[in-house]
């Protein structure tokens, strides 16, 4: 219903959309009453057919972060957030964002998604269930938290996905680095963290075979080059808060070997020609 959960995760893969190629949220972190000022922001789509379209998924206009003046969020402060720092998961359909200040603490927050948020055929969102507007409509979804007392500290960084292969050369492979807090009330994992607070970095044990050609905080894409000779890499990012640094590691292949025949693929072996 839009108001803070319990402590347990709020998972909702079980509600089907209302056809397979609209989009709805399955998913959203922080949606508690104990979340880190230093959260950041987290939405998981469900599409049965198609695909997300990236740049309305990642685009600031789309979301709105309201710091409420009362526990049913009703009514809402001048503060203005700023949303920032996106970075979209193609794997899992998960969009992380920050936002400009920080939350403050100890107050409730709304985080509003408009229509706008569609797939890369232009089916808006479905399953709405906030009338930001007020004019009697449903036309945007939402969801609300509060904040905790102190921000939280860095805990843990992991990298989606865990493993890929490139198995042509310029084939490129995007990955997204997710910094945690400490487990919580609100996460069994750890809150996931702001990702525009931390400094990032990030490398591979063979920048030579898979050399990286972009990267924005906790996103990267790596690139198989044309002179790479085959092999496994450690793609390895790093996120730093103050004096604490954490690593995050997932496996990346160069495999240009390719069947032609079906008797050359053996099961659990490697193409040789």
């Amino acid at each position: 219903n839009g108001n803070p959960s319990n402590a347990l995760p709020f998972q909702l893969k079980d509600i089907a959309p209302p056809d397979a190629a609209t989009p709805i949220v399955v998913s959203v972190a922080p949606n508690c009453g104990d979340a880190c000022p230093n959260a950041g922001l987290i939405v998981q789509y469900r599409i049965d057919t198609g695909d997300m379209n990236v740049i309305e998924v990642k685009n600031p206009a789309n979301y709105q972060i309201k710091e409420c003046t009362d526990a049913a969020c009703s009514a809402f402060a001048a503060t203005t957030f700023t949303p920032n720092s996106f970075s979209y998961d193609t794997t899992t359909k998960t969009v992380q964002f920050g936002k400009a200040p920080d939350f403050n603490v100890a107050k409730f927050y709304r985080i509003i998604i408009g229509s706008a948020v569609k797939s890369d055929t232009g089916k808006a969102l479905g399953n709405l269930n906030y009338d930001a507007d007020g004019n009697g409509t449903k036309e945007s979804y939402s969801w609300t938290f509060k904040t905790k007392s102190a921000a939280c500290s860095l805990s843990t960084v992991t990298v989606s996905p865990t493993s890929a292969t490139l198995t042509a050369a310029n084939q490129t492979q995007s990955f997204v680095a997710t910094a945690r807090g400490p487990v919580s009330n609100c996460s069994a994992n750890g809150d996931v963290l702001d990702a525009g607070s931390l400094a990032w970095f990030w490398d591979s044990t063979l920048p030579a075979a898979t050399p990286l050609t972009t990267s924005t905080l906790n996103q990267a894409v790596y690139k198989a080059a044309a002179e790479t000779v085959p092999g496994s890499s450690t793609v390895r990012a790093r996120a730093t808060q103050g004096s604490v640094n954490v690593t995050g590691t997932a496996s990346l292949v160069v495999d240009y070997a390719h069947c032609t025949e079906d008797t050359d693929c053996v099961a659990g072996g490697l193409c040789t020609g």
